[in-house]
């Protein structure tokens, strides 16, 4: 396994054709996820290894070792990485600069145009991207600035700044042709890879999670999941937990402890509530199944969070763009 970089660099490149708003290394498991967030940009994510489930605008996507993944400016999207498979997640987000050259604007006219999130890197594009991370790193640009926002909005100022510094129009150029060679290698996996082709295991894990997704207000049985779907519950149990990292039931518990943290940011609703609202038949299993998740109670997740901007741990879980997680 190799090392990650575990950097988060911000703003560190802009162009008439293209700008960077951050580039990134880092390594996603127990103690570090990705709240849900919206970038000011496109933002591809690349997986060398690991397995987890990342959600764009509530839809759910089994994400493993050798995997692209991608989303559009100001589409939410966060993840939950497995606890005993830690995921790498190499990232970079960015949009047309003020002046785009006929071959970035086509590059970004098929970025546009793409529907499913996820590909195979069937052109290794790690190398690529950790050339930019050097890049990036060797201009000296990395103001070393996290953004603490749990409204999970980027803070973009930044990028007004004189970016002209510490970097010659060489360096500019090289970090400029290598990002474009990163794009055209991403869209060709896109196009090596759609999502037509995709292997039935993968459409049953996604059927899958849309059925999770839709029960979590209420338990669910492996019994009546496997039925719906017209398999085994050992089959489905071996090929979820190959392809996520996560046990069905645990999966389960926790989109149903996120709906609690979410309900307990209205006051109007009492912990008793809210547990009767999710189908726990006592208020303490409630209790202990949200702390297996959290740590804490939902009355002390009450105190520190009441806006239910996400909590982890009793420290603030939200942040925009990793950025906790990567300075951590």
């Amino acid at each position: 396994m190799n090392p990650y970089e575990n950097v988060h660099i911000h703003a560190p490149f802009r162009s008439p054709d293209i700008v960077v708003h951050f580039i990134g290394d880092t390594l996603l498991g127990e103690t570090r996820e990705i709240d849900y967030h919206w970038n000011p940009g496109w933002e591809i994510c690349l997986t060398p290894y690991g397995r987890g489930i990342f959600r764009i605008d509530e839809v759910p996507y089994a994400v493993s070792g050798g995997h692209l993944f991608h989303t559009h400016a100001s589409e939410r999207h966060g993840g939950w990485p497995s606890a005993d498979d830690p995921v790498r997640i190499l990232y970079v987000c960015f949009s047309p600069g003020a002046n785009p050259s006929e071959r970035w604007r086509e590059a970004f006219r098929d970025m546009e145009a793409l529907s499913s999130p996820l590909a195979r890197d069937v052109d290794d594009l790690t190398g690529l991207h950790l050339r930019l991370l050097r890049l990036a790193r060797a201009s000296g640009r990395n103001d070393g600035r996290v953004d603490d926002r749990s409204d999970g909005q980027y803070d973009d100022r930044s990028d007004d700044r004189d970016d002209d510094r510490n970097c010659g129009q060489n360096d500019d150029r090289i970090f400029e042709e290598t990002l474009y060679l990163f794009l055209l290698s991403f869209l060709h996996c896109h196009q090596a890879t759609p999502a037509t082709e995709t292997p039935r295991d993968g459409v049953i894990i996604h059927a899958l999670l849309r059925l999770l997704d839709a029960s979590d207000d209420r338990p669910v049985s492996l019994q009546a999941l496997a039925a719906q779907l017209h398999y085994s519950v050992p089959w489905l149990t071996r090929i979820f937990r190959r392809e996520t990292g996560w046990s069905i039931l645990a999966y389960h518990r926790r989109l149903r402890m996120e709906r609690a943290r979410l309900l307990l940011a209205d006051p109007a609703r009492t912990v008793t509530q809210i547990a009767g609202e999710l189908g726990f038949g006592s208020i303490h299993h409630f209790s202990r199944a949200f702390r297996q998740v959290y740590g804490m109670s939902p009355n002390d997740m009450r105190g520190i969070d009441p806006a239910g901007s996400g909590v982890r741990g009793g420290k603030p879980n939200g942040i925009d763009g990793f950025e906790a997680r990567v300075k951590g």
